[in-house]
């Protein structure tokens, strides 16, 4: 706390948790960024390991983390893998 004159002010440092992922491979089109997190989206970059997909698992993280207040985030260029962010609050220390 804070206390100038009459008058308190509680201050809040937010901070974030990150977590990042990076691998290697064909990396995303400006087209598959688009559409990546969205249910059921098909991309044309494919799975390296020729394992199957059914375009989920990046919108279920996506809503995951948003139900967390937090961010999901991806960079990439083609040919050159991509890297996936994940960025969470931390709450705040009493």
């Amino acid at each position: 706390m804070l206390q100038t004159g009459k008058q308190f002010y509680k201050l809040v440092v937010v901070a974030w948790w990150t977590f990042s992922l990076g691998r290697a491979g064909p990396g995303f089109s400006i087209e598959d960024k688009a559409r990546m997190f969205r249910r059921y989206g098909r991309l044309s970059a494919r799975p390296t390991g020729g394992e199957p997909s059914t375009g989920l698992g990046l919108s279920i993280v996506r809503k995951l983390v948003q139900a967390m207040n937090g961010e999901l985030l991806c960079e990439s260029n083609p040919g050159h893998g991509a890297t996936f962010t994940i960025r969470l609050p931390r709450p705040a220390s009493s």
